[in-house]
């Protein structure tokens, strides 16, 4: 039985084992840096499909730093490295201190010599060749013999020493942050993960909770400008779990910047921590890689996100162009319907738009490339048949030739691109001249009159003389404004459904993607970190090299043994062991010739 522990430990304690780990655990953090993890089990299903997905699912690969199989591998390489450090301190700390122990010498092309000399002219040559190379020797004498010893990179063991504790230090800061006890409720059942994601948070049962004084824990939460949270909710399988947090967080404001090209340039997140009476115990600026610590929990800027904007719409119907338009509020997320049985889903709402200018068909200022389009909404209308189509109205016309344009994006389901609706607007920035032309030339074709384009002209001159007057002098901007009501005519005979949506008005609100993190073992990390960089640094710039020449009085003359040890390859020990077996020689040699 200790004959295969022996083994046992050996080959826990091997360098090839150790290396082993490391590699495994090097795949593992590629894959979970590669992969993000954490996500919603419905985007790996999405982007997987079902056999690969419950096959990564069992593997653990959603979640590779809480897996089962990556804590084991780290908790072995703890106990591989720290068995390592058990057998070998002591020897590390025995080279360090007692320079005179014995070595198994690196180098040299002699055994031996037996020199003429007497032991203290011996001692004396060598050790003032020694100090000459770089070597200068301790000296420890008695009357029959002499040793002398040099050792460059003392502490080359501290190094071997620092290295090994660091990885120790690291992976169980890493065990921590993973939350071990929590871990092993969620396998036993302790815990379970709430997998309604619309469930109200008060709803949310106990067994789907956390303690407030959890050892660790990584949550997020979407908040509103303006709004308060006391929890965070921390990704867990196909659920959540809710984490109650020791404080309030009140987003109070959120801003963001651009760039030129429309890409987000910087958001800041203005956070008021307060207490449960509503006190404010600190205030911070919170951006990307600038977090707030607040009594060992770092609040990060994740992300942003719309925060419940409330969209004022005007429903026109082209079945019908001279009724009122229909005035409806709704919030991003909201299904309204519409004329009648339309089933309209607000999907987005964007406050920029920014395309190449030439894209947008207008000429590009001197200071940029990229015109910005302005605010835009987005739904998806189902028709009460179930076809589905997503449209884009943007909020703001644009002018394109002189024309100014309501701009109204569709794409029917499969398509990969959006094709454009551009409706002239009239003196009122609106498209009611538009809708009021229509409905001229369907009280026409009602009475029974041809529609001919002499017919749409004359028609079209009566608009102008009562809804915009001031173009009857100009017959250019007339007969643009005409072509352009004709190609929108032409445009909605593909147009999929009877109606269009406008923002007749917005109250834009943003929210912040907050990050809230508990990792009291990040401080393990840190120390890990510095033991790691001077253990490296030892290990390569302060290499041991060590020199030992051993002298006994062998009748008249003396014995001579020069031994020597070098930590790295490359060294130049065996060329002054050499180096000192010539010179005591030529000495000798010098004196029997005398």
């Amino acid at each position: 039985m200790q004959k295969k522990m022996a083994e046992f430990i050996v080959i826990l304690t091997s360098m090839r084992f150790a290396v082993s780990l490391l590699v495994l655990l090097a795949i593992a953090s590629v894959i979970g840096t590669v992969l993000p993890q954490a996500q919603p089990y419905t985007d790996y299903a999405h982007q997987f499909g079902p056999f690969w997905f419950a096959t990564f699912n069992s593997l653990g690969i959603y979640d590779v730093y809480g897996a089962p199989w990556f804590l084991t591998i780290l908790g072995i390489l703890v106990l591989s490295t720290a068995f390592c450090l058990i057998r070998n301190i002591p020897t590390k700390i025995m080279g360090m201190i007692n320079i005179w122990r014995d070595y198994v010498s690196d180098g040299g092309k002699h055994n031996g010599y037996r020199t003429s000399l007497s032991l203290g002219s011996a001692t004396a040559v060598l050790a003032s060749w020694m100090t000459a190379a770089g070597y200068a020797p301790r000296v420890r004498t008695t009357n029959t013999s002499a040793s002398l010893v040099s050792v460059r990179g003392r502490f080359y063991g501290a190094g071997y020493i620092l290295t090994h504790a660091a990885i120790v230090i690291f992976c169980l800061g890493a065990m921590y942050n993973a939350n071990l006890p929590q871990k092993w409720q969620l396998w036993n059942g302790s815990i379970v993960p709430e997998t309604n994601f619309s469930e109200p948070i008060s709803d949310v049962p106990q067994v789907s909770r956390l303690p407030l004084n959890n050892a660790a824990y990584r949550g997020n939460v979407t908040l509103p400008a303006g709004d308060s949270t006391a929890n965070a909710f921390v990704p867990s399988g196909n659920g959540y779990l809710v984490q109650p947090l020791p404080f309030v967080i009140h987003l109070h404001k959120f801003r963001i910047s651009y760039y030129s090209n429309g890409m987000p340039k910087d958001f800041v997140s203005d956070i008021y921590i307060e207490n449960h009476h509503g006190e404010v115990l600190k205030r911070a600026f919170v951006r990307v890689n600038h977090p707030l610590l607040y009594r060992g929990v770092d609040i990060f800027q994740a992300s942003f996100s719309n925060g419940g904007t409330l969209l004022h719409l005007d429903s026109h119907s082209f079945s019908n162009p001279g009724a009122t338009p229909k005035h409806v509020e709704a919030q991003i997320g909201d299904t309204l319907t519409v004329h009648d049985k339309y089933q309209v889903k607000i999907k987005s709402f964007s406050l920029r738009n920014v395309i190449p200018a030439k894209a947008a068909g207008v000429t590009a200022s001197h200071s940029s490339p990229y015109v910005d389009l302005g605010p835009s909404m987005t739904y998806v209308v189902s028709s009460p048949s179930g076809q589905e189509a997503e449209f884009k109205t943007f909020v703001s016309p644009i002018a394109r030739s002189g024309q100014n344009y309501f701009l109204q994006g569709v794409r029917t389901k499969g398509s990969p691109s959006y094709q454009y609706l551009l409706i002239p607007v009239g003196p009122d920035g609106g498209i009611n001249f538009f809708m009021a032309y229509l409905t001229q030339l369907r009280n026409v074709t009602a009475n029974g009159t041809k529609l001919t384009m002499q017919v749409a002209t004359t028609i079209f001159k009566k608009q102008i003389s009562t809804s915009y007057p001031s173009i009857m002098s100009d017959y250019r901007q007339q007969a643009k404004l005409f072509q352009s009501v004709m190609n929108a005519m032409t445009q909605l005979q593909a147009y999929p459904v009877p109606f269009v949506m406008t923002v007749d008005g917005y109250k834009h609100k943003w929210a912040a993607g907050i990050e809230v993190t508990k990792w009291p073992g990040t401080i393990f990390l840190y120390i890990g970190s510095v033991l790691l960089v001077l253990g490296i640094m030892i290990s390569f710039y302060m290499p041991q090299r060590r020199i030992m020449v051993k002298l006994s009085a062998a009748g008249e003359g003396t014995d001579v043994a020069i031994t020597g040890h070098s930590s790295r390859g490359g060294s130049n020990v065996p060329e002054v062991i050499d180096a000192l077996y010539e010179r005591i020689k030529t000495e000798s040699e010098g004196e029997h010739n005398e």
